[in-house]
């Protein structure tokens, strides 16, 4: 037995910012939680050619996975993100010149599709 996406199946992230003012290369903390549900135990045999699955249910909720998503900065080239894992599963973004940013999370985890969170917009002052 697996699981795999039934009809109702559904990814949803919502995101936060530690702050949506900062200044020039000050760190921004980025969190993010996923919420999943709509995940059907079938049998394997049964399962539809293409389809993922896994081993055990999706979990329902999932409090800090902003280290798990890809993040899209506008404009693009002036935000610089950690590279390290931190211990909390958050992101730490900086931006290196002033102007408003507006950044949003991708998910392609549990769906067939990329799932994209809310935009936030952030202020970077000189």
């Amino acid at each position: 037995m697996v699981y795999a996406p039934g009809p109702e199946a559904s990814v949803s992230i919502t995101v936060a910012a530690s702050t949506l003012t900062t200044v020039v290369d000050e760190p921004v903390v980025l969190y993010a939680s996923r919420r999943t549900g709509g995940y059907v135990q079938i049998p394997n045999a049964e399962l539809p050619a293409g389809v993922r699955w896994w081993r055990q249910l999706p979990p329902a909720y999932e409090e800090e996975v902003a280290a798990n998503l890809k993040w899209i900065v506008k404009p693009e080239g002036k935000a610089r993100f950690n590279t390290d894992l931190r211990k909390d599963f958050t992101r730490e973004v900086r931006f290196t010149q002033p102007g408003t940013y507006s950044i949003h999370g991708v998910s392609s985890l549990y769906v067939p599709e990329p799932v994209t969170s809310p935009v936030l917009t952030i202020q970077v002052l000189e």
